[in-house]
């Protein structure tokens, strides 16, 4: 199974938007325009964020997804991503205590990041998500999205870290394919500590992920 089969069943990360052809409420449409509100001073609030909101908003609309904002890095929020997955990879460092399944170097290749946009492919980048659908503040009101070069699904990085607005990361997603098979690791705040929730790994042959490691229901 590839890489982007697993997109299917999940939320698009790279959205877009459609006309509507009457008068009836259009999702999109409403996604589209609560996307175009979102602007630098919505970001700049959050002055606890580890990243400088130093650039302008970008508005991604594309036919056939989910519209979304987001931010480019500059040169001194690069610097602050690789120091934010060192401490995700520190955490990817302890996994074999929960699964010897998990070979022990993984981590994710700061060096291999992608931050420059291109036609054919996504890059890593700050996604701005301030509200809610109904305008209401978001809990998470940002995240990170990062890849590597995602082209070779036997050997790429990609995923998720969202942040809560004093600056803490309270959720991450991370896709690795090592050698053709995949690590998708979950993490979320428990008493406010991201600890590990899930593993998921798929083997060579495998078809489907299976579930080697899952968190203890918190009461």
């Amino acid at each position: 199974m590839g890489l982007f089969d697993f997109f299917k069943k999940k939320k698009p990360l790279i959205p877009t938007s459609t006309a509507p052809v009457d008068s009836a409420p259009n999702p999109v449409e409403n996604e589209y325009s609560q996307v175009e509100r979102i602007t630098i001073d919505d970001m700049k609030q959050f002055s606890a964020s580890p990243y400088q909101w130093d650039k302008g908003i970008e508005k991604f609309a594309k036919a056939g997804g989910h519209p979304f904002a987001y931010m480019d890095l500059s040169d001194h929020n690069i610097i602050i991503v690789g120091s934010e997955i060192q401490k995700i990879n520190k955490m990817l460092s302890e996994l074999q205590q929960y699964s010897r399944i998990v070979p022990s170097n993984l981590s994710i290749p700061t060096n291999q990041l992608i931050f420059t946009a291109s036609k054919d492919r996504g890059h890593t980048r700050l996604i701005c998500t301030p509200f809610t659908k109904t305008g209401k503040n978001a809990k998470y009101p940002f995240y990170l999205f990062f890849m590597t070069d995602i082209s070779n699904n036997a050997n790429s990085s990609h995923g998720e870290l969202h942040y809560l607005p004093n600056g803490n990361i309270g959720k991450a997603t991370i896709y690795l394919w090592r050698k053709g098979k995949g690590y998708f690791i979950h993490y979320k705040s428990v008493k406010g500590i991201l600890t590990l929730s899930k593993i998921d790994h798929i083997g060579q042959d495998d078809l489907t992920p299976r579930t080697i490691y899952k968190l203890e229901s918190q009461k």
